[in-house]
């Protein structure tokens, strides 16, 4: 259906002017016709099943809640296929874009901010609700400093007997959460606290108490490196306790009125304070065209002791906010921040000896490129993935930055076995995963591996290039918490199903041997291959020396001298090279097949071959040359 200004929704709803978009649809300013009111209609995209289904969840949540300091949800309906919410229209600005504008906050300022979301929070817990994204572009401010707490779409509902989510997903800014949230320990009533403190901690000091840096937020949040305040003033003890590590020492909501209300007795009590959003007064909305339209909004009460926060000669000057034009002009954070933040912290708290979730699925169409987000590392320089920097079972971003070209390269890398880290090394579980970490010391790559069952895991592995230093383990860290957000929702996405079926990626290198081939080599045992992940390399151990011989598959520029001396095998072209040195082994390349990938590049698949042993390199060459000429008879045709 059409959805423009001037056009009616539900027979009711008179659409004025959009006033907000993201991932989830649209946000309109719009006039009830039949209680004469504005009010905001939040609707989905008709195209986004998912998106109605969760706006309809945050519209039950929210209907279940009446506080003076919550966006309220008047109705919900379905037309032309699209989910509608209606709500309370709050003229406002963000706590975020308020601190953007005016600049920080003075403490007396945060503190009443502050008494009003918690006097929301203690309404939300109350009803067995944690709203999940307590953050400053959720907390709505008005121009005589009314409060609302808006935006329950990471809400979970609490069964009577809980203080804590069980399974599922919590979504959340990274810069706010508490720390319990990113190491996996769960999201309950503590977690909104420690939410509010960090929400009222950044419009004091301008930044996360996680610090200012935002890469560096999800490695600072799990080590609960959290900074104390410096300008909070009577703040200072209050902030302090709600940004505790540990949950159970902070303040519940309904404890924090008392703590918040300090200073020359300006509590807003009473019936009043309490009134101010259900009267209303008429004015007038001029649209686009000019037309007129009668709408309600909130009543001015002079006598609202909150009111008086923002009045010249009470603290400090020219912190409220001064209407600047007509109501249009400061609608884009009137009602619910549409966009959800960034996933940054996977928690579904599972029991240490649980297995760990069947992630691949099929390994040969498991795609790696599908676990990395270039815009993650943005704040490092410009990302480019590069689906073909390697084998098949590896995906990279490379980090190039102005003044020093590439500095960094972050991988993600399916492997089999257990291969395991430093004795520094440690665990943690985060999504229902085990993360095997080793903190950086000082070498040029730092390693994280995500455990993918009994005999399967993910390495993520972020390694300097040049000169310049990067802060590899916080790139770790931040690709570590994307996969496994990915992985978190179920089965890893397949690769691209234009994948050729020439590819190398559909073969098994354990079958380009066959068992008469490696009888000729003296000591294989070719009923024990030792296989890779998804088959892509295989190795067969000699049973009388350290030798052996091994096949796999691999993707990279196009072959050229430099790699190795040239040679025809079949239809193929191809490189020999001995070990270097004292090293007893001999390498054959076989480029397969060429193509251009998606960066407009020349990739080559590459099949290689490499036999070792106590051998004069010139008959393990020989060897290898003649094993590589087996393999390419049961390469594909080109």
């Amino acid at each position: 259906m059409s959805t423009d200004v001037g056009c009616v929704v539900a027979d009711r709803y008179a659409l004025v002017a959009r006033i907000g978009s993201g991932g989830m649809g649209d946000v309109w300013l719009a006039r009830d016709t039949m209680l004469d009111r504005v009010v905001a209609l939040k609707r989905t995209r008709v195209d986004d099943r998912r998106a109605g289904r969760r706006l309809r969840v945050e519209a039950r949540i929210a209907a279940r809640l009446d506080s003076a300091f919550i966006v309220r949800v008047h109705d919900v309906f379905v037309e032309g296929g699209t989910w509608w919410v209606v709500m309370e229209y709050v003229e406002s600005r963000s706590l975020a874009q308020v601190v953007a504008k005016g600049g920080l906050l003075p403490p007396e300022r945060a503190a009443w901010v502050g008494l009003q979301i918690a006097e929301a929070l203690r309404v939300v817990h109350g009803h067995g609700v944690v709203h999940g994204d307590v953050t400053p572009e959720n907390i709505l401010v008005t121009e005589d400093w009314r409060a609302k707490l808006a935006d329950f779409g990471v809400s979970r509902i609490l069964g009577e007997d809980q203080t804590r989510t069980r399974g599922g997903v919590v979504r959340g800014k990274p810069r706010y959460l508490a720390p319990e949230v990113v190491q996996g320990r769960g999201s309950g009533r503590p977690s909104d606290l420690f939410s509010l403190g960090a929400s009222l901690f950044a419009a004091i000091e301008g930044h996360s108490p996680y610090g200012r840096i935002d890469a560096d937020v999800l490695k600072r949040a799990f080590e609960q490196r959290i900074e104390a305040p410096v300008r909070a003033g009577p703040l200072t003890d209050v902030l302090t306790e709600l940004l505790s590590a540990e949950p159970e020492r902070r303040p519940l909501a309904k404890d924090l009125a008392e703590r918040f209300a300090w200073g020359d007795d300006r509590r807003p009590t009473g019936p009043a304070w309490e009134r101010a959003a259900d009267d209303a007064r008429s004015v007038t909305v001029t649209v686009d065209d000019g037309t007129p339209i009668v709408c309600s909004l909130p009543v001015d009460h002079t006598d609202d002791p909150a009111a008086s926060v923002g009045s010249p000669g009470r603290g400090p000057r020219q912190w409220f906010l001064r209407r600047r034009g007509p109501i249009l002009s400061v609608l884009g954070a009137a009602v619910v921040a549409m966009v959800i933040g960034v996933v940054s912290s996977i928690v579904t708290p599972t029991s240490p000896s649980r297995p760990e979730p069947n992630a691949i699925g099929d390994p040969r169409s498991a795609d790696p490129c599908a676990l990395l987000e270039p815009t993650s590392l943005s704040a490092y320089g410009t990302v480019v993935l590069d689906p073909a920097y390697g084998g098949f079972d590896r995906c990279d971003l490379l980090v190039d930055v102005p003044d020093a070209g590439r500095i960094a390269d972050v991988k993600v890398d399916f492997s089999t076995g257990g291969q395991e880290l430093g004795s520094n090394a440690h665990t943690r579980r985060v999504g229902g995963f085990t993360v095997v970490l080793e903190p950086n010391s000082g070498k040029r790559e730092c390693t994280q591996l995500v455990r993918l069952g009994a005999d399967r895991q993910l390495a993520i592995v972020a390694k300097q290039l040049g000169s310049r230093p990067a802060d590899l383990c916080a790139m770790a860290d931040i690709t570590t918490a994307h996969a496994i957000t990915v992985m978190a929702r179920g089965p890893i996405p397949r690769r691209p199903s234009a994948s050729a079926k020439e590819s190398l990626v559909r073969l098994d290198a354990c079958a380009m041997l066959d068992p008469a081939t490696l009888d000729t080599v003296s000591g294989i045992d070719p009923s024990e291959p030792d296989a890779g992940f998804a088959n892509w390399n295989c190795r067969w151990r000699s049973t009388v020396d350290n030798g052996g011989v091994e096949v796999w598959f691999d993707q990279n520029v196009p072959l050229t001298a430099q790699d190795g001396l040239p040679r025809r095998l079949g239809d193929r072209k191809a490189f020999v090279s001995p070990g270097d040195g004292d090293d007893a082994y001999c390498v054959v390349k076989v480029e397969h097949r060429t193509y251009v990938n998606v960066r407009e590049l020349p990739v080559a698949e590459v099949v290689e071959l490499k036999v070792s042993g106590p051998r004069l390199k010139e008959s393990l060459c020989d060897t290898a040359v003649e094993l590589a000429a087996a393999v390419v008879g049961k390469l594909p045709r080109i």
